[in-house]
């Protein structure tokens, strides 16, 4: 029965499970993520995320914010961020299909 049932949610589409964010479920609008989505949705490493989470100047709660830092080239001024974490949020927001701009 399991996999009767897990045959037909493959076959219909629709995204397999909400996100978990720590705080409830968060379901992406037609399987894409959006400038709305919370940060968890993009699966960044331990590293990145504990130092968007503990820099008490960094505000960014969503996608769209990480992006603003991006553009605004803010995100190298998170602390304990560095050039490798920078281009991992780079990478991340690439491939999900967001604007980015070029790396210097």
């Amino acid at each position: 029965m399991l996999a009767l049932l897990v045959e037909a949610g493959r076959v219909s589409g629709l995204p397999a499970a909400p996100v978990d964010v720590g705080f409830g479920t968060h379901r992406h609008e037609g399987g894409h993520l959006s400038r709305a989505c919370p940060l968890a949705c993009l699966q960044l490493s331990t590293r990145v995320r504990n130092a968007l989470r503990n820099d008490r100047k960094c505000t960014a709660k969503t996608v769209g914010d990480l992006l603003d830092l991006l553009w605004s080239h803010d995100l190298h001024e998170v602390r304990l961020m560095g050039a490798r974490g920078v281009n991992e949020v780079h990478s991340a927001l690439l491939a999900e299909g967001f604007s980015v701009p070029r790396r210097v």
